[in-house]
Parts: structure tokens; sequence; C-alpha cells
């Protein structure tokens, strides 16, 4: 469109043409001015209103937490409670058909807990092993185990060639106590 055909548009239509730029640019500035911070806006509550949302759960669950801590504490044997701690895992032991050699103690600090660490040293039967097992998470829901080792390298020799030989189990286990 040139110039001179803007000179041949009748004066309504000139009048309507000029409307519709200035309608184009009220929309533009409308948009620009109004339309598009308040999406912005829209959009930052969304957000914050999802990590309001995140930050509330998460506190929730670290009180859940805290309430279970403290139920666990509870229950917590004491650092004089060892030798009775130790007593049933020998009773565990025995009452599982295990041949325990030597069972080794042993008391480390840290933080909050002190932590009592038993090495089981015995000779068994892979069977006689998950009834101790099957036993101590029964019985002893806070005892765990640690490591478990089974050295299947007995020799058989001429004094034991009739009998059956069982291999060497190594066990560790673990608890917490309270401190004190």
């Amino acid at each position: 469109m040139q110039l001179t055909d803007l000179n041949n548009l009748k004066e309504s239509q000139k009048v309507k043409a000029i409307y519709a730029g200035l309608a184009a640019g009220l929309v533009i500035v409308g948009y620009l001015g109004f339309v598009q911070p308040a999406l912005i806006q829209i959009q930052s509550y969304k957000y914050t209103a999802k990590t309001a949302k995140e930050r509330s759960d998460l506190i929730f669950e670290i009180n859940q937490i805290k309430k279970q801590r403290e139920i666990l504490a509870k229950q917590l044997s004491g650092k004089a409670d060892r030798h009775a701690i130790m007593g049933e895992v020998t009773k565990y032991v025995n009452q599982s058909g295990i041949d325990m050699d030597s069972l080794t103690p042993s008391i480390r600090s840290e933080e909050q807990y002190d932590v009592l660490s038993m090495e089981i040293n015995a000779k068994s039967e892979f069977r006689n092993i998950l009834k101790f097992f099957s036993i101590l998470e029964k019985e002893r829901p806070d005892i765990s185990v640690n490591s478990f080792i089974m050295n299947f390298s007995a020799i058989r020799t001429r004094e034991n060639s009739d009998s059956e030989v069982l291999p060497q189990v190594k066990i560790a286990v673990q608890t917490y106590l309270k401190k004190g």
C-alpha cells in the first residue's frame, strides 16, 4: 500500500484504520503491562505453593522420624545391659545348634550412642546359621548382622575321616546402647 492509496480512502475508513491501530497498540500495551506480569506472578505463586507444600511435607516427615527415634531410644538397652545381651546372643547360638568356639565383644563410642559389637567364631552347618539369624531377627531386631563368613576349607584327616567336619563360621553382629 502506498501513500497515494491512503489519500484515496474515505474519511470513515481513515478513522477505522486509526482505531484499528490504536486497538492493536492497546492490546500489545495491555498484554505487556498487565497480562504478562500477572502470568509471571501466577507462576511465582505456583512455585511458592509447591515449595511450601514440599517444605511442609519434609517438616512432617522429620517430626515423624524424631518421634520414631524417641520411641526407639527408649527401647535401647544401656551399657550396663551388655552382659545380658551377650548372654541372649549365646543362648540363641546354642538354640540354633551352632558349636560356638568364642564370642568376642567390643564397645565403640559414637556421637550419640555406644555400639556393642560381637564376633562369634563357631563351627556349624548352614541351616543352623539360618536358624540363628531367624531367632535373632525375631527376638532381638535391634541386633544387626554385619558380616558372615563361612570357611569350607576344613581338611579331613585319618582321625576325622568318618566323622562330619563342620565349616568354620565367623559372624559379626552389633547393637546400639544408650550412652552412660
